[in-house]
């Protein structure tokens, strides 16, 4: 947009509180539990495909729920697809809940979905990953730069899609648990390495002293 060369460009990821996003190992997790979260239930969020995808599943997997973190929008048809789709007695929303409330949820999950259209960051991916919670998302914006190409935290699919989605939450729930929880600590390794405010602090530090220099530099 600004005709700024590659070169010139320093990325500096967001950081995850691992404070609060880290597994709590006294809580079992849940078997047939799905986890996403609706900060803003906007079409970019792609939660209606996530509806489909969850409908879909069911067919097969009619015990499948889905937790979701937030409620629907007043003006979405959000309300209405669960109601459509049969959905209402398994979809739960929470509502606005605090932090810690969040990532008890997490530890109760078998794995957190993230179904956006696009995402600068992609906070609910990198506090799944952090409770060591695989994670099925899509390619959209940045997602792939927090959970990685390589498949070992999660599994990435096209955007805007239900079909994709339905196939890759499927893949994980046929996975034997062991698989899932190595993709679990994976993610939470991911995370600790990549994505901390200490690592954000450090390398936005980075930056400016590499400003500075450059600058000092063409003043001699």
């Amino acid at each position: 947009e600004y005709g700024i060369r590659a070169d010139r460009l320093r990325v500096v990821g967001n950081g995850i509180n691992l404070d609060v996003f880290q597994p709590l190992p006294g809580i079992e997790r849940r078997p047939d539990r799905l986890i996403t979260t609706l900060s803003a239930d906007s079409p970019l969020k792609g939660f209606s495909f996530l509806l489909d995808a969850l409908a879909e599943l069911r067919k097969t997997r009619p015990t499948l729920e889905l937790t979701v973190i937030g409620q629907p929008g007043v003006r979405s048809q959000t309300s209405a697809q669960v109601e459509r789709l049969g959905l209402k007695e398994v979809v739960h929303f929470t509502g606005r809940v605090e932090a810690e409330d969040i990532a008890r949820r997490y530890a109760e999950s078998t794995i957190a979905v993230v179904p956006s259209l696009y995402e600068g960051f992609g906070f609910p991916a990198g506090e799944a990953m952090a409770c060591e919670v695989p994670v099925v998302s899509t390619t959209a914006g940045a997602l792939p730069e927090v959970i990685g190409r390589d498949g070992r935290a999660g599994v990435l699919v096209e955007p805007g899609s239900a079909e994709a989605l339905a196939r890759g939450i499927g893949e994980l729930l046929d996975a034997a648990p062991e698989r899932r929880r190595a993709m679990g600590e994976a993610g939470r390794a991911r995370v600790t390495s990549l994505f901390t405010w200490r690592r954000a602090a450090g390398r936005t530090v980075e930056s400016y002293r590499e400003a500075m220099q450059e600058r000092a530099a063409a003043r001699c």
